[in-house]
This record gives C-alpha cells, structure tokens and sequence, in this order.
C-alpha cells in the first residue's frame, strides 16, 4: 500500500518524468516569437501578452536551460491565446534570476514543476535580499508569487494530464475541462485548492467524495467551495484531537457520539484565525453549524456505503475500518434549533386592487414638487403633490 501522506500528484526531480520530452511537447506547433530567449513587448506579435507598463521592458531568459525556456515560452503562448491574464515582464525577469540560481545550486533541477511553488518562493526571497539588501515587502512578495503561481498551476496540470482530475490539489474549470459543471456556472472562475487540508487522509478522501457527487448530479461546481470550508473545519477538530486515522475512533457507537457530539462543541466555540494573528470574527451563526454538521454527517454516511471503492481508489485499506455506525454518527437533535420563520403579514404588504389604483396614476412620480394633483377616491377629492414635497397628502 502506497504511503497515504504522501500527495497524490507527486512533484518532478532527477527520478520524476522525462521534462525534455514533455517540454518539447508544450511548445508543439506555436508560432516561433514564443521559442525566446529574448521577448520584446514591442513585438507585434506579442500584443497584448505583456503587461501595458512592461511592454518597455525586454524579457530574457538566455540564463535557463532548455526546459524551462520552453516552459516560459508556452506560458506566453497561452496567456496569448487565452487572454486570462498578461505577463509582467520585470517580475519574470526576476525569476529567471531566480530559477538560474536555484539550479546553480541543484543541478537536478531542470524545470519549474520540480519544485513547489513554496520553494521557489524562498528562492526567490533569497535572491531579491541578495540583490537589495533588505527582504521583500508583503506587496512584492505577492506579487512575485501571483506571477508564478499562474504558470506553475497550469504547467503541473499540463504535465500531469493522465491523472484523474479529482486527485489534483487545485480544482480550476479554466485548467481542466474533465470536472463535471453545468452550462453556466455561476463561479466558474473560482479555484478550490486543497493542500490546505490536513491530515492527508481527509483531504483525499473529501476529494474522492466530491467526485462521486458531482460526476453523479448530486452536487455542483458552486457547492464545493462551501464543502472546502466546511472540511478545513473538521480538519482543525481532527487535528487537535490528534486524530490519525479515518474511522476517528475505537468504531463503537458511544465513542463516535461522543465525538461528534464534542465536533458540535467545536464548531460552536470556533473562531476563524489570521495567519499570525489573533482569532478574527465572531462565533458561527447556528445555521452554519447546522450546515458544518450536515456535510460532515452526510461524507460519512457516502463513504461507509462506499468504503470499498474508496480503499480500493485512494489504496489506503484504513477506509475499511468504517462501519454502519459512522453512517448514524450524527442526529438531528444535535444541530442547533434555527429561527423560525415568520408567517407572512398581509398589512405589510400592498394588495393587488390598491397596487393596480396607484398604477393608474404614476405619472405622479414625475411631477415637480411644486405642483399639485387633484385625484378622486372614495367620493373624496385628494391633492397629491409631487414626490418629495413636505406635505405629500392633503384632504
């Protein structure tokens, strides 16, 4: 059995796959101004694809070996033709320092998927207090790190074509057309990125389950967003009750109640914290926590009727583990009671036959507020003035 905390799209390397070949196949029939090393944004050809107050700037990428220079140039290639984003030509610039010092230092590195965008984070931090004495501010090291991420997203995707997609980390409609969605998608831009989620146990198999949801009509794409949020709140409970394992305990039905019990405490004591900061927000609304409880509730009760399917995709036999308790290890009364709904009130609405009276004199709404109108109601005559006058009505 594969070890299950290791990630499910394993990262490149001297042991990793062929990036000469999957390189080459990258920049397969582009036009040749992408082959570099040089990139000039005045080029004609390269309209658009740099940023307006980078076009100035020539990008030079003579200092990379191969690979990476061809990765570039399919990165350029495709924020051409999709028009998603433009590239900055100074921040690349920057990064092809970078990246040739990273691999003056690692010589089995050969490609910007070998190493997690963390990684060349730091490098990159490395380079620029070289260069300037003094470490990035939050602003440039975001910016810096947008710039890559946009690529490198989209290169492992690339590279790693053959895996299914649910298994990625970073779920995105624009970079892979394999997720299930409908017509239109109302947050069809949105990314889920799940290397957030620990332990890795419960980050693949949320995974797995949301596939078997989606591909099966009961969920959409503008669900999963909330379901990534609602499980990064168990995976707090989870990690602080140094829980290892996915049937959470012993598998008797008293020890799984008083666990999901102690999750209701969690979730009702919880607070949202910054990185580096103090805890932010108020406590959970109680109809949040009802939500939280019902999409863990409903996960374990999927996953014990498919625990076989699920050891048997992810190859990791502790899924068997899960029994018919786990499917009843949450109740109804264990969600917090919801406001109830008023009634509707009649006097609090316009009925239909005043609604149609007043339509028949709208041209009021456009009177100056000088002017007055006589209008018959009821044997009475009424002087209604225009829309902010001080004495709207007079008898």
């Amino acid at each position: 059995m594969t070890d299950h905390r290791l990630p499910s799209v394993p990262a490149g390397g001297s042991t990793g796959p062929d990036r000469f070949a999957q390189s080459a196949a990258l920049i397969d029939g582009l036009d040749p101004v992408f082959a570099g090393p040089l990139f000039d944004g005045r080029d004609p050809k390269l309209a658009g694809v740099f940023m307006r107050g980078s076009r100035q700037v020539r990008l030079d990428i003579t200092a990379l070996p191969l690979v990476m220079r061809r990765e570039v140039g399919w990165w350029l290639a495709t924020c051409a033709r999709t028009g998603e984003r433009q590239a900055h030509a100074s921040e690349w610039n920057r990064w092809a320092a970078t990246a040739a010092d990273v691999i003056a230092r690692h010589a089995h590195v050969a490609s910007f998927a070998d190493r997690s965008l963390a990684e060349w984070m730091t490098a990159w931090a490395r380079r620029f207090h070289a260069d300037r004495g003094r470490m990035p501010a939050p602003g440039h090291r975001i910016r810096a790190q947008h710039t890559l991420r946009g690529m490198l997203e989209r290169l492992l995707r690339q590279y790693a074509s053959e895996v299914d997609w649910w298994r990625h980390d970073i779920w995105s409609l624009r970079l892979d057309p394999r997720i299930p969605r409908r017509e239109h998608e109302p947050r069809a831009n949105t990314a889920v990125r799940w290397g957030d989620i620990t332990p890795a146990w419960l980050r693949e198999e949320t995974k797995f389950y949301l596939r078997l949801q989606m591909e099966s009509g009961q969920l959409t794409w503008s669900t999963v967003m909330q379901h990534h949020v609602n499980t990064a709140r168990f995976a707090a409970f989870v990690t602080e009750h140094g829980i290892d394992h996915p049937a959470l305990a012993d598998g008797s039905e008293r020890s799984l109640r008083a666990l999901a019990l102690d999750f209701g405490t969690f979730l009702h004591n919880w607070q949202r914290e910054a990185p580096g900061r103090a805890k932010v927000g108020g406590s959970l609304q109680p109809r949040t926590i009802n939500k939280n409880l019902q999409t863990i509730d409903l996960f374990y009760r999927v996953m014990t009727d498919c625990r076989t399917e699920a050891a048997e995709a992810l190859d990791d036999a502790r899924w068997l583990a899960l029994t018919d308790s786990h499917a009843r290890m949450f109740r109804p009364a264990d969600r917090p009671r919801q406001r109830e709904v008023r009634e509707a009130d009649e006097r609090n609405y316009i009925n239909h036959t005043d609604l149609s009276s007043m339509l028949t004199h709208i041209e009021l709404l456009g009177l100056p507020t000088e002017q007055t109108r006589t209008v018959a109601r009821d044997a009475c005559q009424v002087d209604l003035a225009g829309l902010g006058h001080p004495a709207v009505m007079r008898a």
